[in-house]
């Protein structure tokens, strides 16, 4: 039995701030990133260079420390666009968002395992999976506008 919700007047217009704010953290974690590998600079929170050649448990713990902090640099954006894209489409967000979060579990697990493929496990899954509920907020929100701009 389908759920009826009610949304208050001008309720469409939050859309366009989430939505401007979702593509504000995006460009800022660019940014970031860009500047970071620019001035060779290490990720901080994490254990010292001479800890990780003694301990492969150093080397883990770091792993998990970024895969968690990498996740924490996207949740809110898939989490705002998920819910940007319901709007218009619930059972694309749904499945999409439902995708990113079985390519962060791969992603997790082969960041763990090997390093090196994490990228290849769930890392491309992930990635495919956070642009099209990227492209699905863009689309949403333009649908829900369009009719106050044109």
């Amino acid at each position: 039995m389908p759920t009826t919700i009610v949304l208050p007047d001008g309720f469409e217009w939050i859309a366009l701030p989430l939505l401007a704010s979702h593509l504000l953290l995006s460009a800022q974690a660019v940014m970031v990133f860009n500047r970071r590998k620019k001035a060779n600079i290490e990720l901080a929170v994490y254990a010292e260079k001479a800890q990780v050649e003694k301990s492969p448990d150093a080397f883990n713990f770091n792993s998990m420390q970024r895969v968690h902090g990498n996740t924490l640099e996207n949740i809110n954006m898939i989490t705002m666009c998920t819910i940007l894209t319901a709007l218009q489409y619930p059972i694309l967000a749904a499945v999409t968002c439902g995708t990113w979060v079985v390519g962060r579990v791969l992603y997790t697990r082969g960041y763990l395992e090997a390093p090196e493929m994490r990228n290849k496990r769930g890392g491309f899954m992930s990635g495919m999976a956070q642009l099209v509920i990227q492209a699905g907020a863009i689309v949403s929100v333009a649908q829900l506008l369009g009719s106050k701009f044109w």
